[in-house]
């Protein structure tokens, strides 16, 4: 109600009053991002005068938001870019598995075509049927070209899913039964949710047709309530929680493709129930979830002829589809953290299936009940005493600080240069990660202004653990430095006059270490000399191919992650090298959304004295990663980049020209598809509607 009332105040010229109904809405609320996006337009129109009441404004003469630059209309870049999308890199792959399916896959595959959503691919797997659903999906092939079909033997939906996983090319992934009906529209919005929110996993709310009954019903109970309540939960691990509680249907969550792969995300090849390995699997893997508000599947439910109404002997595979979630998982910390959730609802599932079994399966089903739980104890109690010998170690954090003539040469500049130096070492030594469990080196560039004998003087109070002070050949040098003398299974590198949040080790140590990933970043803030807020850095590694995607200072790395990668040494201000060095590597990261870091302005990077070195260095690297990285050319890249961050800085007769050329790229092959993933989630999340 908000952004459409701010609208109509914009149309008519009451600028003031538009803003003020942008603002009423909430950050958490999808149309967050719409909203400031409108009230950045609104203060480029020369029209809005602030020292003038609203009233005194000839609205006449106005000029709608739409039209405020009459070469950039909005709309229109949108309706041609999700027209070449689906070439490029669509937001949807929806994985429909099929066997004997031809009485309605027709219908499921029209009521997707037809619906007007995002750009999105189908893939339907044919999982050995013996009517003629393989020539009716073939028939859909060949008409609309975002329908791709794969068969196999039968073999089931479970195998049939992982077939699919392998070829999804959306930025999310949506698992839909070949008889059920999906809102593309409510889908869709969940997508921009999860996008504008950075959410790698959404869970959806579904409701039920009874088929022979012409009856709808809402979620199962238990569903219901983990949805109504969700809203309330201020955690991650208590969105994982009730996650973890929900029904493990696989057309109940959106999942981004990414997680998917990375993680080797797969269904369980059993007859029945082969889909709670994917959902704990999913949820274990999750860095960042959420729960979306309004329904998007219906499934349908027949008296006879599904799974659920198996009664045979296939219902004995429920102890193969439990254990393969252990198997899988064991490791994971986040599993092992609600080990007993998965125990209680694995028992459930198992009272569950006996409950409907023919009477002369059940004393089967009970042995191979006593057998599972047998060898679940052996397991159980190997990995406690595991636990027990390893829990202590490796808690050692190193912090790197790279210093060189701190101090500066007059007594003012001393002063508050000494006052920032403290500061930083303060926030090191607060750490409610412990005192005791972090090592603090400084690397010095042989000073001469005093700075030597400053850390010296630390050293002596033990406010630092080591320090070293010789000639380098720049900062990067240092910091390679660092890590040779590092004895921390962790490192952080923090500047001289930067400092930490009090709750920063920790946040990033329990993320990294429940996520396992070998590196891990947040956000910072950008700080003037009285430490006042005047901006932010947010961590997104969607922005890795066009600038840092996070501030150095924000990031923890496993220690052996510098047996692979360095700092480049060739660089001297920016660490964009380094972060694309990182990312390419190929190394599990995660992102934990805190503040993490606070970065005074005025910094290398910062400072008029080496603005032409850094805008030097970025050009470099911009010219790199267009040529060697991606393999298009630097027009091209240097337009993609504009895209991606203000549609106002760039014609429309480019953009057009730029979509174009990137489909033609797309569809011979030669450019990356992550790169593509990336830019098209940062083009989304910057103009989303």
């Amino acid at each position: 109600m908000n952004l459409k009332l701010g609208n109509e105040y914009s149309k008519q010229g009451l600028y003031d009053r538009a803003i003020k109904e942008y603002r009423k809405i909430d950050k958490l609320n999808p149309l967050y991002k719409q909203a400031e996006f409108n009230i950045r337009l609104i203060e480029k129109t020369k029209h809005y005068s602030i020292g003038l009441p609203q009233d005194t404004i000839d609205t006449k003469a106005t000029i709608p938001i739409s039209n405020i630059d009459s070469d950039i209309d909005k709309s229109k870049i949108f309706d041609f870019f999700k027209s070449k999308l689906s070439d490029i890199c669509p937001l949807l792959t929806i994985v429909i598995p099929c066997f004997n399916a031809s009485n309605f896959i027709e219908n499921t595959l029209k009521n997707i075509i037809l619906a007007k959503s995002i750009p999105l691919e189908i893939i339907v797997v044919d999982d050995g049927s013996t009517d003629n659903t393989l020539e009716i999906l073939q028939k859909f092939s060949k008409k609309y070209s975002n329908i791709k079909v794969l068969s196999q033997t039968n073999s089931g939906a479970g195998i049939a899913r992982n077939k699919a996983i392998k070829q999804c090319k959306g930025l999310y992934t949506f698992f839909l039964d070949a008889d059920d009906e999906i809102d593309i529209a409510e889908l869709s919005k969940a997508i921009f949710y999860a996008m504008t929110h950075g959410l790698d996993l959404v869970f959806l709310p579904y409701q039920i047709l009874y088929v022979e009954k012409s009856k709808i019903d809402s979620m199962y109970p238990n569903d219901c309530e983990i949805f109504k309540t969700s809203h309330s939960k201020t955690s991650q691990a208590l969105l994982q929680n009730s996650a973890m509680n929900l029904t493990g249907f696989p057309w109940n969550r959106l999942i981004l493709t990414e997680l998917l792969n990375r993680h080797q995300i797969k269904f369980g090849d059993t007859v029945v129930h082969n889909d709670i390995l994917f959902h704990w699997h999913s949820i274990c893997s999750s860095e960042r979830l959420g729960f979306w508000y309004e329904v998007v599947c219906t499934h349908k439910k027949f008296q006879s002829g599904t799974l659920s109404s198996l009664k045979d002997h296939n219902r004995l595979s429920v102890f193969d589809a439990i254990l393969q979630i252990y198997e899988k998982l064991k490791n994971n910390v986040i599993f092992q953290q609600n080990i007993d959730m998965y125990n209680d609802i694995s028992e459930k599932i198992i009272q569950w299936d006996r409950k409907i079994l023919l009477p002369e399966i059940i004393e089967e089903f009970d042995l191979r009940h006593k057998s599972y739980l047998d060898k679940k104890s052996m397991e159980s109690n190997i990995k406690y005493i595991q636990h027990n010998n390893v829990q202590n170690k490796n808690k050692l954090v190193s912090v790197v600080t790279v210093t060189r003539n701190i101090l500066g040469e007059d007594n003012i500049s001393r002063n508050q240069n000494l006052k920032y130096f403290q500061k930083m070492l303060n926030s090191v030594m607060q750490q409610s990660y412990g005192r005791d469990n972090i090592e603090h080196i400084v690397i010095d560039g042989a000073s001469t202004d005093g700075t030597k004998e400053l850390l010296d003087s630390y050293f002596k109070r033990g406010i630092i653990d080591k320090f070293i002070s010789e000639p380098d050949s720049g900062i990067y040098n240092a910091m390679n430095k660092g890590v040779k003398h590092a004895i921390g299974q962790y490192i952080i590198f923090l500047n001289a006059q930067d400092y930490l949040a009090h709750n920063a080790i920790v946040s990033l140590i329990s993320h990294m270490r429940k996520t396992e990933s070998s590196y891990c970043f947040g956000n910072s803030i950008t700080v003037d000399n009285n430490d006042f807020p005047i901006g932010k850095h947010d961590g997104d590694m969607n922005r890795v191919f066009f600038g840092m995607p996070y501030c150095h200072q924000a990031l923890i790395c496993n220690a052996d992650i510098f047996k692979q990668v360095a700092f480049p040494e060739n660089l001297k201000i920016t660490t964009w090298g380094f972060a694309l060095a990182l990312y390419l590597s190929g190394l599990k990261y995660s992102y934990v959304p805190d503040t993490i870091a606070f970065f005074r302005s005025g910094g290398l990077s910062t400072s008029e004295k080496t603005r032409q070195t850094y805008y030097g260095e970025l050009k470099h690297l911009r010219m790199y990663i267009a040529s060697k990285i991606l393999n298009i050319s630097y027009e091209l890249y240097v337009d993609m980049r504009s895209m991606s961050q203000d549609l106002q800085s760039i014609p429309f007769r480019k953009i057009q020209s730029a979509i174009e050329k990137i489909s033609a790229l797309k569809k011979t092959n030669k450019i990356s598809v992550d790169f593509l993933a990336k830019f098209i989630c940062l083009f989304y999340m910057k103009h989303i509607d």
